[in-house]
């Protein structure tokens, strides 16, 4: 009997004890509920990538000149020059490089041979450009050729879903002399075209000639950025623009009271925070005076 108390007892004292320790632990998880918060963040973190991509358009056919021979200034005028534009479609600020690059071919004629002229620009022996450290071509549509020479003719930056075009025409040189070796040539080449995300926040796209008079040359330009200054100078010499000239509006530059009949030289510049000038060059010449009516006289 009294073995039997003695269990009831302990029996007793297991059950008080398990009941509180049950009970300190439902306290302390209630309390560490109470004293316990989660904050989650209300937006979500993002990163999007921007894309990087330049079309080029042609916007006439490629030059086929058969049974080619030296051309004069004024013949080479005549020629219709090879158009094309190339467009930025992203939302990025893209620097460019365009390459002309000669293809091997057998019997290929020498380049230096060869005029070469952009826009408006004064046209020179191709050989005389600046040789491309980069080759842009690639055989994407099968034509299984092979560089030769390549020759960079343009490089500029262009901004957010901007466009710009190009016109260029090449012949044979007029200096070429029957003891050249210039017979029975080919000539093959082809524009190619890079880019890369520029570092810059501003671009300065094509400067080309609008309209030219005997005593005015019109000038266009495209430019994109703040805290941009575009400082404009020309003269008779491409070593020495020492007479300034000024915007008529964001887009345009006008240079008057010229002479008629002259070569000019012009050089537009951009400036950001006084850091280095972004300049392009170009040369355009005036019209002639038209001539005036010979007097007429009457016979009395």
């Amino acid at each position: 009997m009294q073995e039997t108390k003695k269990r009831m007892n302990m029996e007793k004292r297991i059950i008080i004890g398990v009941s509180v320790l049950c009970f300190l632990a439902m306290v302390i998880g209630v309390s560490y509920a109470y004293w316990a918060t989660n904050v989650i963040q209300k937006d979500v973190n993002r990163l999007t990538s921007d894309c990087l991509k330049l079309n080029l358009t042609n916007e006439s056919p490629a030059i086929q000149l058969d049974n080619a021979f030296p051309l004069t200034d004024e013949e080479a005028d005549l020629l219709e020059p090879y158009t094309f534009t190339i467009e930025n479609t992203c939302n990025t600020i893209v620097d460019y490089n365009i390459n002309l690059e000669v293809m091997d071919a057998e019997n290929r004629l020498n380049s230096e041979f060869i005029e070469f002229k952009v826009n408006d620009q004064t046209y020179h022996k191709l050989n005389t450009y600046p040789v491309a450290t980069e080759s842009y071509y690639t055989n994407e549509h099968r034509d299984n050729y092979t560089v030769a020479e390549k020759y960079e003719f343009a490089k500029g930056t262009l901004g957010s879903k901007k466009s710009v075009s190009y016109r260029i025409k090449l012949w044979m040189s007029k200096d070429v002399t029957l003891e050249d070796d210039v017979m029975n040539k080919t000539f093959i080449s082809k524009v190619t075209l890079t880019g890369v995300l520029s570092k810059k926040d501003y671009s300065f796209d094509l400067l080309q000639v609008q309209d030219v008079t005997t005593h005015s040359i019109q000038l266009n330009y495209e430019v994109s950025g703040q805290d941009l200054d575009v400082i404009c100078r020309y003269g008779l010499d491409s070593e020495n623009y020492d007479q300034s000239c000024f915007n008529t509006t964001d887009n345009e530059i006008m240079i008057d009271n010229l002479n008629p009949n002259t070569l000019y030289y012009y050089q537009v510049c951009i400036n950001k925070n006084e850091e280095s000038n972004v300049c392009k060059v170009g040369s355009a010449k005036t019209l002639e005076e038209p001539l005036s009516p010979e007097p007429s006289f009457e016979s009395e």
